[in-house]
């Protein structure tokens, strides 16, 4: 969750940041929408690859990569998507235990 946030705010220092936490069937949703620029296309298969920063923000590339791996490893799963109207949207999932959300 700290990889996003760090995220939405270093690439949309200007705008608005929500975020949603939902619960589903067995999974609980966690997602971060910025109103920033976006992820170019071309950039979008690499996302979640090990070193992958795109040269976007100065970074090692390592953060979205280790997000996924320990999302992964609690085995959930993580993705990415266009906001509607421009920007991002990250988001994860994780199996939900009996707890209220």
């Amino acid at each position: 969750m700290q990889n996003l946030l760090e995220n939405a705010v270093k690439y949309s220092p200007n705008s608005e940041i929500s975020i949603a936490l939902t619960k589903q069937a067995n999974t609980v949703r966690l997602e971060v929408a910025d109103q920033g620029q976006g992820i170019p296309i071309e950039l979008e298969p690499r996302l979640f690859g090990r070193f992958s920063s795109g040269k976007a923000g100065g970074g090692t590339g390592l953060g979205l990569y280790l997000s996924k791996r320990i999302i992964e490893a609690h085995g959930g799963r993580i993705g990415y998507h266009p906001r509607v109207g421009g920007g991002s949207v990250f988001w994860f999932e994780l199996p939900s235990s009996q707890a209220e959300v």
